[in-house]
């Protein structure tokens, strides 16, 4: 590495997906997480890692040591999760109305079609909601063919509906997926007065603790939904700059940042994106062929039809090249645990891994560029 690419000092916002989870909760996490990744990178961190709680956000500082020397990262988590749980506190009637009233939405506004022509896959995980009902029809009706007895047919058509029900609630989060839907229309629609508050609230502090020029660079960091966050986040940043700033990098792992910009309603959000490749701050967005909740094979700045400026990137990770087999083999079959892949650790390096990204000595428009982890160099073998 040369001593350009080197950061010495380092913040971090990092804007986990939608979910009702404290963000100290996620800092737990994402410190557990990188102590089993570093090792891997040849990247030594402290064994304890205090995590302080600051209003709404969870701080962690972290030095972390290398080959090329100590790199010290100021981490910021926010999971906006108060908003998550305004969602879920709501009753489980209204929650399911609302929910397939967005995905009504999001058909009539012509997005999911977006969808199906920008990233087949994730079409998956919008229909799955709607094929869930007539999946219940269907097996009652065969259950009352079968049986031939209108009695039996009920019967067992209620029960083969109440298994599938079970299901969906308990083992396809399917309360927490109609509330991310409903969620997402609202941001659409841009009336989510909360998520515009707590966008003012991130940027005005993101400065503040900027503002004495110890930094090299700022990294905002989101998983799945939190995209949203993220670049919302970063173009503020980036139009309200009052005094010089470190360069912002972007990192996006999972991204649902289409789900909500490709919605015809949703001009504010392509607005966000543009403001960002047109400023060529460094954009990485990571995306993996396994995991159906995100968009793979997209571009964030293409796909919405945006001209092609900018520094924007993308890279596909291969998330069995990184487990030990045991360990894939436990995940590959529970899409959520999949998709959270992107944001745990990892047992064998590559060129992509969440916590050396953002904990290692490498900066993050050098590996934006690249774009990945030099292997050899960061493992320092």
């Amino acid at each position: 590495m040369t001593e350009q690419t080197i950061v010495r000092r380092r913040l971090v916002v990092f804007l986990p997906g939608f979910e009702a989870m404290p963000s100290v909760a996620h800092a737990k996490r994402f410190r557990r997480e990188a102590s089993r990744t570093a090792p891997v990178y040849g990247l030594v961190l402290p064994e304890n890692v205090p995590i302080a709680q600051d209003g709404d956000v969870a701080v962690a500082e972290i030095a972390c040591a290398g080959s090329a020397g100590a790199t010290f990262t100021e981490l910021h988590v926010d999971s906006l999760d108060g908003i998550a749980a305004f969602y879920a506190g709501r009753g489980g009637v209204e929650r399911l109305v609302s929910g397939y009233g967005a995905l009504v939405d999001f058909a009539f506004s012509g997005a999911a079609f977006r969808f199906a022509r920008t990233s087949w896959r994730y079409l998956i995980f919008y229909l799955y909601p709607l094929l869930l009902p007539l999946l219940a029809i269907v097996l009652a009706l065969t259950a009352l063919q079968v049986t031939g007895s209108l009695g039996a047919g009920v019967l067992t058509g209620a029960v083969a509906a109440s298994i599938l029900a079970w299901t969906a609630l308990n083992r396809l989060h399917l309360m927490l997926v109609m509330d991310d839907w409903a969620f997402a229309r609202d941001l659409a629609h841009r009336r989510q007065p909360a998520f515009d508050a707590a966008i003012e609230r991130l940027a005005e502090r993101t400065r503040r603790r900027a503002s004495d020029g110890s930094f090299d660079e700022i990294v905002i960091a989101a998983h799945s939904l939190g995209a949203i966050t993220a670049v919302a986040l970063a173009a503020r940043l980036l139009r309200q700059a009052k005094a010089p700033m470190p360069p912002i990098g972007v990192l996006t792992v999972g991204s649902s940042l289409l789900k909500v910009a490709l919605h015809p309603r949703a001009a504010w959000l392509r607005d966000d994106v543009r403001t960002i490749a047109e400023s060529n701050s460094a954009w990485l967005d990571v995306q993996a062929l396994t995991d159906p909740i995100h968009f793979y094979k997209s571009h964030p700045v293409r796909s919405l039809g945006l001209a092609e400026v900018g520094s924007a990137n993308t890279m596909r990770v291969r998330f069995r090249d990184q487990l030990h087999s045991d360990r894939y083999r436990q995940m590959k079959f529970d899409l959520f645990a999949v998709h959270r892949q992107f944001v745990n650790g990892v047992d064998r390096a590559s060129a992509y891994a969440f916590h050396a990204i953002l904990l290692g000595p490498t900066s993050f428009a050098a590996v934006a560029a690249r774009p990945g982890l030099q292997q050899k160099k960061e493992t320092d073998r």
